[in-house]
C-alpha cells in the first residue's frame, strides 16, 4: 500500500486527458505534450483516504498540472488507476 509522499505510477484516463486539454484551451497551459489515454505518468501521493483510495498530483510532460482524487489501485497499465513503481 502506498503512503503519503510516495511516488506511484498512474494510467491517464479519458477524463484526465479531456480535463488537461480543456484547461489548456481555457488557461493557455498548452506548453509541452498533452497526455493521452493510456500514457503512464509518475504521481505523488498527497492523501491516503479512509477507503484506501489515493489523491494524486500527476507530473506531466507539460506546463499544465493535474490532480486526481479517489484513485484505486489497479493492474499495471490500467487507465485511471495507480500501481507501485518497480
Amino acid at each position: 500500500m502506498a503512503v503519503l509522499g510516495d511516488t506511484v505510477l498512474y494510467g491517464i484516463s479519458t477524463a484526465d486527458e479531456q480535463a488537461v486539454n480543456l484547461r489548456g484551451l481555457i488557461k493557455g497551459e498548452a506548453l509541452g505534450r498533452s497526455p493521452k489515454v493510456g500514457d503512464v505518468q509518475p504521481a505523488l501521493v498527497v492523501k491516503v483516504n479512509a477507503d484506501t483510495t489515493l489523491d494524486l498530483h500527476l507530473f506531466l510532460d507539460a506546463s499544465a498540472t493535474h490532480w486526481t482524487r479517489g484513485v484505486v489501485q489497479g493492474a499495471t497499465g490500467t487507465a485511471g488507476a495507480w500501481w507501485p513503481k518497480v
